[in-house]
């Protein structure tokens, strides 16, 4: 899959130590294959939310905090299938509309002799889609219709995150993490020709997931990292993205 993006945003630090609040509006083109039935997916995704960071009590150099963002967005993909031996396609539109919520408690250890910090969190999601109806013909005749559905997850997450400076520039971070799904409310259904098909969508149970990232400050306002996300599960489910991020702000 080759996924490339942009993203920007725009925070403030509220009165009386309330914490900072925030927001974030992206973009995504991302295109991907599954070559056993040849189907090509082109997708164009937007989205924005808010985000809050609040910092309850300090004690030395450590604070322990609270966290919290929501997302909404939007992917349009277009799908084209192809045949063996025929230079026809079939195509179609989707869309999909997401919305979802975060909290998150957590904490900072600061190490100063080491200058390193470790923070442990955890935290409850809500994700939730809503996708339109679209129709997939065959160059045979045969009509795949998918009905419009409604998609719910609630998870419940824990993560370690690790922070170390190695030089003013040069700096790299690690997470390692799983996820709980609490509750799932999902069900598609296809009709293909005349008979209507009902399924219900099935996700692990548990997750586990690790990032890495290293990063290299250009200036006092940019830098540049690579990064590596993997989200593995316990039926072989596993999936690895490599990305490289140039950061600006001022």
């Amino acid at each position: 899959m080759d996924t490339a993006g942009l993203i920007g945003g725009s925070f403030k630090q509220l009165p009386k130590d309330y914490g900072v609040i925030g927001f974030y509006l992206g973009h995504e083109d991302s295109s991907k294959k599954q070559n056993t039935q040849r189907l090509n997916f082109d997708d164009k995704t937007y989205y924005g939310g808010l985000t809050y960071y609040n910092v309850l009590k300090r004690k030395g150099l450590d604070e322990y905090y609270f966290s919290a963002y929501s997302k909404f967005d939007y992917t349009k993909t277009n799908i084209e299938k192809s045949y063996k031996n025929n230079p026809a396609s079939s195509k179609a539109n989707t869309l999909v509309y997401g919305y979802g919520a975060e909290a998150k408690i957590g904490a900072n250890y600061y190490n100063a002799i080491d200058v390193a910090r470790v923070s442990p969190e955890i935290g409850l999601s809500y994700y939730g889609m809503s996708s339109k109806n679209f129709s997939l013909n065959h160059l045979g005749g045969t009509k795949e219709h998918y009905l419009a559905g409604q998609f719910n997850f609630v998870d419940a997450s824990a993560a370690l995150k690790w922070y170390k400076p190695w030089t003013d520039k040069f700096k790299s971070n690690i997470t390692i993490g799983s996820i709980v799904n609490l509750y799932t409310d999902a069900r598609g259904k296809l009709k293909l020709d005349e008979n209507t098909l009902t399924a219900d969508v099935i996700t692990s149970k548990y997750y586990g997931f690790g990032q890495f990232g290293l990063s290299y400050a250009l200036n006092k306002h940019s830098d540049i990292s690579l990064n590596y996300a993997g989200v593995f599960t316990f039926d072989n489910t596993t999936s690895h993205t490599m990305f490289l991020k140039l950061g600006l702000w001022w």
